[in-house]
């Protein structure tokens, strides 16, 4: 059964196309401009619908222990008010989904991006075994979603207090809008500020409604899956519905920093035999001057005198009028700074690090 956004009238007033994602979740696409969805992110403030995540309550005896198995970061670094950015694998070490982990007293909020959303209900079984915990599903009764972009904290925190000036990437507070409470998370995947807003469905609308009127200085839009996907290519952000669909191990794809070898979890002996057996291939980033986005495609090769890689994710950036992408390349040849071809077209390109752009945001100071 399709699943679908809870914001979509919403949406769809504004001319947005959906589409399924990997977990048959309808999912605001595009608009009519996504020209102006772009700007908005990148200059001014935007709206993007999360229906998306999964997301879970932890709550019992034994919830620590049952994050910590389930989760590849070290949940007991974790402090309250904070959240742990990291990811859950299968017992092969295969990703399955993206997580942030959020520590509300003494339960946890659990919000799970892409990925295989079925294969986590079976290795949240599997973690639970034993153990004293409860897992509630907020999807029903909750809504998601995120405000971007370099002035979006002005319309935060007139909506939501001043308090919200104070987070810190990766932390967040509860927040009450009359009776109901409700949470504002500083995250976001577009490398300009952003926020994630869970709130009781009720209030949902009425909190969007506030939002979109709470500042006369700086516009604001909604923006979609594709300019989404686009800012996380443009600041490295993963996603798991491109380079994450043609690659599964977070070796490969450079994900040690999301990962505690040193602990007890599922997954944890085929991560330690990937390090062991050492990494063949290597995910990189490449660019080339132009829009030649058409012509260099997802599972493209790349060559030098034979195919040394493929591409698993590309767009254009209009922010440096150029083509961008990830590529996985076979180790030796992954390295920044070296002119391939990719295509049947045989495209030159350059490898080089990531993010490939200067957020605005580093240059805007809250106040």
């Amino acid at each position: 059964m399709t699943k679908e956004p809870f914001f979509k009238d919403l949406f769809s007033s504004f001319g947005f196309t959906f589409r399924a994602d990997l977990n048959g979740c309808l999912t605001p696409e595009k608009s009519g401009d996504t020209a102006n969805e772009y700007r908005m992110v990148r200059e001014e403030v935007a709206i993007a619908d999360l229906s998306h995540v999964a997301v879970f309550r932890i709550m019992g005896r034994d919830a620590f222990n049952f994050c910590d198995f389930l989760i590849c970061g070290n949940v007991g670094m974790l402090r309250e008010e904070n959240i742990l950015h990291s990811i859950i694998v299968d017992t092969n070490g295969a990703i399955v989904t993206e997580a942030y982990l959020a520590a509300d007293g003494e339960e946890y909020i659990l919000f799970a991006e892409g990925g295989d959303y079925a294969r986590l209900a079976s290795l949240m079984e599997q973690a639970r075994d034993g153990l004293d915990v409860k897992i509630a599903s907020l999807v029903e009764d909750w809504a998601l979603f995120s405000v971007d972009g370099p002035y979006c904290w002005i319309r935060m925190s007139n909506v939501f207090s001043s308090e919200v000036l104070g987070l810190r990437y990766l932390s967040f507070m509860e927040t009450e809008i009359g009776r109901d409470k409700g949470y504002v998370l500083r995250a976001g995947k577009t490398g300009e500020y952003g926020y994630w807003v869970l709130v009781p469905k009720a209030t949902a609308n009425d909190i969007l409604d506030n939002l979109m009127t709470a500042d006369s200085e700086h516009q604001i839009a909604l923006y979609g899956i594709d300019i989404s996907k686009l800012a996380k290519l443009e600041n490295r952000f993963l996603n798991l519905e491109t380079e994450g669909t043609h690659v599964k191990s977070p070796y490969e794809l450079g994900l040690f920093w999301m990962i505690d070898r040193t602990k007890d979890m599922i997954g944890g002996s085929a991560l330690n035999n990937m390090v062991k057996s050492g990494i063949n291939n290597w995910v990189i980033g490449f660019r080339t001057p132009g829009n030649v986005a058409d012509a260099i495609r997802i599972g493209d090769p790349i060559q030098y005198e034979d195919v040394i890689g493929m591409i698993v994710n590309s767009g254009f950036s209009p922010a440096i009028d150029e083509t961008i992408g990830l590529a996985l390349f076979k180790k030796e040849y992954a390295h920044i700074g070296l002119d391939y071809v990719a295509g049947s077209d045989r495209v030159p390109i350059r490898t080089a690090c990531s993010p490939f752009i200067m957020n605005k945001s580093l240059s805007v100071r809250m106040e």
